[in-house]
């Protein structure tokens, strides 16, 4: 199984390497972030982590992980 971070922030990769693990592979999604009229912060992020999951390509033994 191979771990493929969904994002280009050197932090994420900090908060995964202080739990010990290494992405294979970083693939940053490119999607428009802007909150929708009226979105409160917590639909916002799960959207967001959703959104920026669907758009990273995903292959066999890969799982992506994304978060905002």
């Amino acid at each position: 199984m191979r771990l493929i971070l969904g994002s280009a922030s050197p932090r994420r990769r900090e908060l995964l390497a202080q739990i010990g693990l290494v992405p294979d592979d970083i693939r940053a999604p490119d999607i428009d972030e802007t909150p929708a009229r009226g979105e409160l912060p917590r639909p916002y992020c799960a959207r967001m982590a959703r959104e920026k999951a669907l758009a990273v390509a995903c292959g066999d033994g890969e799982v992506v992980l994304c978060a905002d």
